[in-house]
């Protein structure tokens, strides 16, 4: 291997020994793209140097002022950073079999998808399956959107709670881990029969959504029922309050139900 390369090997004046000799060197760096464990001395724009310290292809750029890396051989790849998404046609990235051959098992991890970029247009109707599926990787907030009905319960909270406070209190609370619309449904009453009124409310995030409801003299509960629509990680509350100190509002049965993709159709019963 050489990198001695000489720019004058024939004048009139020189030895033809000495120029034969040039001649085979410069050759001779060309055939080995001037490898060496050090860069070449004085080189050219378009010049080739294999750096054989990190075994790796280089090319001197057209500014003729750094050295470009080209194939990683150490690795058997392209060198790092090189493979730019302009640089790869449409559809050379196949999705049928032999495409997905050439890429290794396990080789596309969440560091390399931007978030959003994985849509189901991209992914055929049955591909993903629960072995390619890391266990509890996907959450309520990756899955699509509920809408408020009765066929599944999300949360239930039925354990009567009282407040004698004149002020909204917070009773009940569940937290949602889907997004959509739900249907909320909670029982109030008065702790005893006399003349004063219970009242209950929905909250969301600690602030009043729902419809006012009350009770007036009357131990028997009453269910009120209204959907709303939630985001993955909203609390979804009750707040009561007494018109009297001296006596409770009663809070019960707090359920949230709604549609899911997964709900059973019963056709017939």
């Amino acid at each position: 291997m050489s990198q001695n390369w000489t720019d004058d090997c024939f004048a009139s004046d020189h030895q033809g020994l000495t120029d034969l000799q040039n001649i085979e060197n410069n050759l001779q760096c060309l055939k080995t793209a001037f490898s060496g464990d050090s860069a070449p001395s004085s080189p050219s724009a378009g010049q080739w140097w294999y750096d054989t310290l990190n075994d790796i292809l280089k090319i001197r750029n057209e500014a003729n002022s750094a050295w470009i890396e080209v194939y990683d051989y150490g690795n058997d790849r392209v060198a790092s950073g090189k493979v730019k998404t302009a640089s790869i046609a449409d559809g050379a990235l196949t999705a049928d079999t032999t495409g997905r051959a050439k890429m290794a098992d396990g080789y596309v991890v969440t560091a390399k998808i931007g978030d959003g970029q994985v849509t189901s247009a991209k992914i055929p109707d049955g591909e993903i399956t629960g072995a390619k599926l890391a266990a509890a990787t996907i959450t309520g907030n990756k899955l699509q959107g509920v809408t408020a009905g009765t066929n599944v319960i999300f949360g239930s909270a039925p354990t009567a709670r009282t407040t004698q406070s004149t002020s909204y209190t917070k009773v009940k609370e569940i937290q949602i881990r889907r997004t959509g619309s739900i249907r909320v449904s909670f029982d109030l009453n008065c702790a005893v029969e006399t003349t004063y009124y219970s009242y209950g409310r929905v909250y969301i995030n600690n602030s009043p959504v729902g419809t006012e409801r009350s009770k007036y003299n009357d131990t028997t509960p009453t269910t009120y029922t209204e959907d709303f629509s939630v985001s993955y990680g909203d609390l979804v509350q009750i707040y009561a309050r007494s018109s009297n100190a001296s006596y409770g509002a009663v809070v019960s049965s707090f359920l949230i139900r709604g549609n899911d993709l997964t709900d059973a159709v019963v056709n017939q019963d």
